[in-house]
């Protein structure tokens, strides 16, 4: 981590441009659904909640024609959650289980391109990868056939979630009184996404090789403390899914044995304060 905050803090020793610094609370949930191919007519959907802080980073430079701007941003802390998995047979409801859900692991690394096109109106598009993961535990399971329950306790299930994202979109700026100005910014989102559902008390995993598409509205309030510096009040949110895709299973010597259709949904809400300084 600390090598790729030095390649992203680097350009600021060379070039004037803006630095900012920011905390950002993401609240949102991945999901899968997957269907089985026979007769018995089974499907499983799973849930993964995530709440938790991040911090960030970003450096942006102006050029002749457009800005470029490279940004970073890291977990700070997670909040539990409650993870939840179903299992149906003939559109039954059969299994039932909750489990306590938190994110151990996330980063994103992204660049923008920008061009002013009007005025108040900014052409842009921006790559970001990611990466998150989340682990559930302590696992309160329902069964509905045998009419039982029981715990399970401790790690019962690893989630990770690989994210390349495109963005295209368009950013209106308008200045709404003296200091303070709204910044609108819609874009269109092409992913690929790569998931690995490791069952860690079953000896198998599954993995999802997604291409997603979704949407994206970023809203920011800027209020200038002077010529140079101001602070940012954001909102942004995320929305992709698939509802086409296959889910692959695994054994424990990593050989595929099964494909069944499945799902992917992810949406994401980031409220985030940032201090933003141009020198």
């Amino acid at each position: 981590m600390n090598f790729l905050l030095l390649i992203l803090i680097f350009p600021v020793i060379i070039f004037a441009g803006n630095i900012s610094i920011s905390l950002n609370n993401h609240n949102g949930e991945s999901s899968y659904i997957v269907n089985s191919a026979n007769t018995q007519n089974l499907k499983s959907k799973l849930i993964f909640p995530f709440h938790f802080n991040s911090i960030g980073l970003e450096y942006e430079h102006s050029f002749k024609y457009f800005k470029i701007a490279l940004n970073s941003s890291y977990l700070f802390n997670s909040q539990q959650t409650t993870g939840k998995d179903y299992d149906w047979q003939n559109n039954n409801l059969t299994v039932y289980s909750t489990s306590d859900n938190i994110v151990n692991n996330y980063y994103d690394l992204g660049i923008t391109l920008s061009k002013v096109i009007a005025d108040d109106f900014i052409l842009f598009t921006k790559f970001n990868y990611s990466i998150l993961d989340i682990q559930w535990k302590n696992t309160y399971q329902e069964d509905y056939v045998q009419n039982k329950n029981k715990i399970i306790l401790g790690n019962t299930l690893k989630f990770k979630q690989k994210f390349y994202q495109y963005n295209f979109g368009i950013k209106y700026n308008h200045h709404l009184f003296d200091k303070i100005s709204l910044e609108v910014s819609p874009s269109l989102i092409y992913a690929q996404i790569k998931t690995q559902d490791i069952h860690e008390l079953r000896n198998f995993y599954t993995i999802q090789n997604i291409k997603a598409f979704g949407y994206e509205v970023d809203m920011k309030l800027n209020y200038f403390i002077t010529i140079k510096s101001k602070v940012i009040f954001s909102f942004k949110y995320t929305i992709i899914k698939n509802d086409d895709t296959y889910m692959d299973y695994y054994n424990e010597l990593n050989e595929k044995y099964i494909s069944y259709p499945s799902s992917y949904n992810f949406k994401n809400t980031i409220i985030g304060i940032n201090y933003k300084y141009k020198f």
